[in-house]
């Protein structure tokens, strides 16, 4: 069985579970992180995407996919570190490289991938703080700026994909939009 936690409304692939706080289209299971509704070693494979972020307890929902992931089993979870706040429904939590593997110390490292980079990380502060000195509170103009500032930055997100010299990628952890955290149980 493979569990998406966090899913929203997109379904990955067919026959993967799909979990979420909120009874939307496409969810299977209504629940929170916190106490999954899963036998213990029960799950092949969890896919967590910017939803760690979202939880009151981090390291409680990890304890829990650790307690149903099967003995093998992999994890793949990405979390922010410098990225907007974005509270939907609540948003209290920012991880660094090191505040990562500790997260999932219960789990073996298989990779940690930066990602989005420092640019993309960059491009979206800069983005939102433009929006905010630029809008003067009206939602309409807010809206119009979010759309036309979006255009403008986006080229700055390519610098990461383009940008290969070792010595950007050996410091773009540093300043790094977030991370991708591969583990196996």
């Amino acid at each position: 069985m493979l569990l998406d936690i966090g899913s929203g409304q997109r379904r990955l692939r067919e026959g993967m579970i799909n979990l979420d706080l909120f009874p939307l289209q496409n969810v299977d299971i209504v629940a929170d992180a916190h106490h999954l509704p899963f036998r213990d070693s029960s799950v092949d494979g969890i896919h967590c995407d910017a939803v760690l972020e979202h939880v009151q307890d981090p390291y409680i929902a990890v304890q829990e996919m650790s307690r149903v992931l099967r003995r093998g089993g992999m994890i793949i979870a990405w979390v922010p570190f410098i990225a907007h706040y974005h509270p939907v429904p609540s948003d209290f939590h920012r991880f660094t490289v090191s505040g990562t593997r500790n997260l999932f110390s219960d789990f073996q490292e298989i990779e940690l991938i930066v990602g989005p980079g420092p640019s993309s990380a960059v491009a979206d502060i800069l983005r939102d703080y433009l929006i905010n000195l630029l809008s003067f509170g009206h939602s309409k103009i807010r809206g119009w700026l979010y759309v036309l500032l979006g255009w403008l930055f986006l080229p700055w997100k390519y610098v990461d994909v383009v940008a290969r010299w070792q010595s950007y990628r050996a410091q773009a952890h540093s300043i790094a939009a977030g991370f991708l955290y591969v583990g196996r149980r």
